[in-house]
Formats: structure tokens, sequence, C-alpha cells
């Protein structure tokens, strides 16, 4: 999630230090998970509201039955299978995990979860809080970027970017011009990588460029 990545960001800059933070986050993604006790059979720490206040809830119960750390018992001949038979592990993979790992399919959001809204808010705000020299939020995107779920979080973050004087670097238009299966497979491929990292690198060089003048 984006907020949990900031929590892990903020655990260690305290022990060491940075003059840069750079926030990636895969919008329509990450911030739905932490609003999220589990998923993929692993305990998190949520998101929640109590009283109009946002904080972190204490982490969910690690050996419920149904995690990765107290499964279900997944079927022996999927498993052997799986284990032998290169093709039946790709197809388990892209397409059900859950009939060889049945954790995977294990997921619950927090019954006190905040809205979304609120989420992508509070992080940003504890993004722009942090004493560092320079940051930088980068926006990536899953295949299906221009579902109007995905650009209307899109433009919230924008917005919510704005307001807080957060440098953005948003990759929506330069993977818009992207044929997806040369960059997406799942995750980025190698060649979607390297366009987002170009991207990155070539705006943080003019970040430099300009914060020296």
């Amino acid at each position: 999630g984006g907020a949990q990545s900031l929590r892990r960001a903020m655990v260690e800059i305290a022990n060491r230090e940075y003059a840069d933070v750079i926030l990636s986050v895969v919008v329509g993604h990450d911030f739905s998970r932490d609003r999220m006790s589990y998923k993929w059979g692993r305990p998190r720490p949520a998101v929640i509201e109590i009283d109009g206040q946002l904080r972190w809830a204490d982490v969910a119960h690690s050996h419920l039955h149904g995690t990765i750390f107290n499964p279900s018992v997944p079927n022996p001949a999927l498993v052997f299978f799986y284990e032998n038979v290169t093709l039946v592990a790709l197809a388990a993979d892209a397409a059900a995990p859950q009939l060889v790992f049945p954790w995977a399919a294990f997921e619950q959001e927090h019954p006190d979860a905040a809205s979304m809204p609120r989420v992508i808010e509070w992080t940003l705000q504890a993004f722009e809080r942090i004493p560092v020299r320079r940051k930088i939020l980068l926006l990536q995107y899953a295949a299906r970027l221009n579902d109007p779920a995905t650009l209307a979080e899109r433009q919230l973050i924008l917005k919510l970017s704005q307001d807080l004087a957060i440098t953005v670097v948003d990759t929506h238009a330069l993977l818009s011009e992207q044929r997806p299966e040369l960059v997406w497979r799942g995750h980025h491929t190698p060649l979607g990588n390297k366009l987002v990292c170009r991207q990155l690198a070539e705006s943080y060089g003019s970040e430099v460029t300009n914060a020296s003048r």
C-alpha cells in the first residue's frame, strides 16, 4: 500500500540520513491495500478512522485460519503438477494461484478502514512533512490505466499533490502510448521498468537543475 510503503520509509529515515525520498504508488491499487487487514493471506496494518481521526490499526492476528501462517491444506495433486510442470505453474500464477496456494485468496478489509480519499490525503500530508531536501511522488499504473476509477484516483492525487506542493512524476501519458503487452505482464516487463525509470531520471534531473538555480 501507499501509506504502508511510506510508513516503512519513515522507519528507515529515522535510522539513516537521506537527502531525497521517492514514494512510488500504483494508482488504482496501492491505496486500496492500505484499507486491508489481510492481503494475499498476510496480516498488515490498516489505516483506520476513529472519531474522525486517522491512525494505524494494530497488525491483525497472524495465525488466523486461512492465512499463510495457518493455511488451509492445498490440493496435493495440484501442488505436484505446480512444482513439476512449468506450464501448470505459469497458468496457476497468472489465473488462479489460490488453487495451489489457498491463502492467496484470503483478503479482509478492516471494519474501521478509512475511506480511500481520506487515506490518500492522510498519506500525502505525511509525505509532505518528511524532513528531507527533496520529495518526489512517482505515479505508476497497471495495464488498465484508463479505468474510470483509476483516472478519478489519479485526479485526486494530482490535486492534493499540487495543494501540498509535492513534486509528481506521472507516467500515465508515457504508458498510454505503449502497447500493453510490451510493458505489462502482470507487473511491468523489463521494458516497462526501463521506460518508468527513464522518465523518473529525466524528471529528477530537471528537478535538481531547477533547485540549483
